[in-house]
């Protein structure tokens, strides 16, 4: 009205009140929420995969092996007698399939008012499960209720005739030793080293070896990423302690499941329908199967650096 009225070039303003975002009670009841639940590292399980799978029906599993065998063919002139102490003895061996488990009890109330709770817990005791039967596969004593394991069957890496023999040895040249042990242990015939599984630092510096020079040592017969060492494919795992390594012939281990991983909702467990709980629990059974013919298929190198020392031409 005043710049219609006079003209003026200018106006003032009295403001009474001004908004912002402080005015809204809480912000944050009105923020955007992303989709899905942030998930905490976890290693991947790895020891199934590298193994023969077989499914039984039985609690027990039974196999027999040659245990003795005499070899004594001999040379006969025309049709002169001979005398033959060839023979063969047998022995049959049990594995026993157990179990692993866990479980969790959860408010019903929770299940029901937060839609992604029931998924998480079934994934939660679902990978429990998962990562103990991978430790077990490589760790476990081979005790009920422990599983067999890697570790359990395998023989401890001695140089033998290897010993002092390898000219400024690196651990790629162990691994090879070791391979070459496995095969001349299977008479160059039935076993061959498929897999070495090592603590990804150890494997990490193996890459990292120079020479004198300091160009990267790193032979004609590996992969240039350190994958694979001839026929022996690397992985690593935070399973594997460090300064160790396990050689194996995978061909000639067999996990054997009495039944898959089962996951389970329970209302009726102890005081569960007093209080309104359900138990979540996930088990599995089952057992790794190594033949007492194939022990030696497996290797365990359970120091590194005295390995490579035992290994080393003076």
């Amino acid at each position: 009205a005043e710049m219609v009225k006079n003209g003026a070039s200018k106006i003032k303003l009295d403001i009474k009140a001004s908004q912002g975002a402080a005015d809204i009670d809480s912000g944050t009841d009105f923020a955007e929420m992303m989709p899905g639940v942030g998930q905490i590292a976890t290693r991947q399980p790895f020891m199934r995969s590298l193994f023969n799978q077989r499914n039984t029906t039985k609690e027990y599993i039974k196999y027999n092996d040659q245990e003795t065998i005499v070899r004594d063919a001999k040379n006969v002139a025309a049709c002169e007698a001979s005398t033959h102490n060839s023979k063969i003895t047998y022995k049959v061996r049990t594995l026993q399939i157990t179990k692993v488990r866990d479980y969790v009890d959860v408010c019903i109330d929770m299940m029901e008012d937060y839609e992604w709770v029931s998924g998480e817990i079934r994934d939660l005791v679902n990978t429990d499960v998962a990562l103990k039967v991978d430790e077990g596969l490589l760790l476990g004593s081979g005790t009920n209720p422990e599983l067999n394991s890697v570790d359990a069957v395998a023989s401890t890496f001695a140089a033998g005739s290897y010993a002092l023999s390898v000219q400024a040895p690196t651990v790629i040249d162990l691994i090879r030793v070791a391979a070459c042990q496995i095969s001349d242990l299977g008479q160059n015939n039935k076993f061959s080293a498929n897999v070495i599984l090592m603590n990804p630092a150890d494997q990490c510096l193996m890459t990292l070896e120079k020479d004198l020079n300091n160009n990267y040592l790193i032979p004609n017969w590996i992969t240039t990423d350190g994958v694979n060492i001839g026929a022996v494919r690397v992985i690593t795992n935070q399973l594997v302690p460090v300064n160790e390594a396990y050689i194996m012939d995978s061909t000639k281990g067999t996990v054997v499941s009495r039944r898959g991983r089962t996951v389970e909702f329970g209302f009726e467990n102890n005081d569960n329908f007093e209080n309104e709980l359900v138990t979540v629990k996930a088990y599995e059974r089952l057992n790794f199967l190594v033949r007492n013919v194939d022990a030696n298929a497996f290797m365990h190198i359970a120091d590194i650096d005295a390995a490579i020392v035992a290994i080393t031409k003076p």
